[in-house]
Order: structure tokens, then sequence, then C-alpha cells
């Protein structure tokens, strides 16, 4: 899980960095409140939505890799868990059926 840490802050970071250069280069036209503090985040987040794409590409991929490897680790736990209950209950009928078999009047 340290992958997606590191993930999220380079998101955060670019984040930061659009909002700091859309900050600074309309500052100087445009009279700052809070709709247009509002108006600079949606940029930032489309700006550095579509940098991360490209930018953090390897990031990505790596923690996807992750959470396939450990997807894949739950699953062979789970199967061999589901196995051994139906070993279980396979030798279970065959004790019941065993013994309505002896239990039965012949």
């Amino acid at each position: 899980m340290r992958i997606f840490g590191l993930y999220t802050l380079a998101r955060l970071g670019a984040f930061a960095l659009c909002y700091g250069v859309i900050w600074l280069v309309i500052f100087h036209w445009v009279h700052w409140d809070v709709i247009s503090g509002f108006a600079t985040a949606a940029l930032a987040m489309l700006a550095s939505s579509v940098i991360s794409l490209f930018w953090l590409r390897g990031l990505r991929d790596r923690f996807t890799g992750q959470l396939y490897d450990r997807s894949q680790r739950a699953r062979a736990v789970y199967d061999a868990r589901r196995a051994e209950e139906d070993a279980d209950d396979r030798e279970s009928r065959r004790c019941a059926n065993r013994q309505q078999t002896d239990d039965s009047p012949s």
C-alpha cells in the first residue's frame, strides 16, 4: 500500500502545482473572490487529471499490479478454504449415508 500513498501524494502535488500556476496566471486579470477560487480549483482538477494520466502512468501501473497480485493471493486462499469445506461436506454426507444404511431395517 506504500505505492498507493505515493500515488496519492503525487496526485495532490500535481493538483497543488496546477492550482498555483493557474492562480499566478489568472491573479493579474481576475478580482480574487470565492467564485474565482472555485473556478481555479476546477481548472486545476481538470489539468492535474490530464497531467496525471500521462505523468503518473508508471506509479498507477505498479499500484494496479500490486492490487492484482493481492487479489490473486486472496482468491487462492478462498479457493483453498472452499475446497477444504467441500471435502468436509463430502465426508459428512458419506458418514450420514453410512449411518442411514446401518440404521435401516433389513
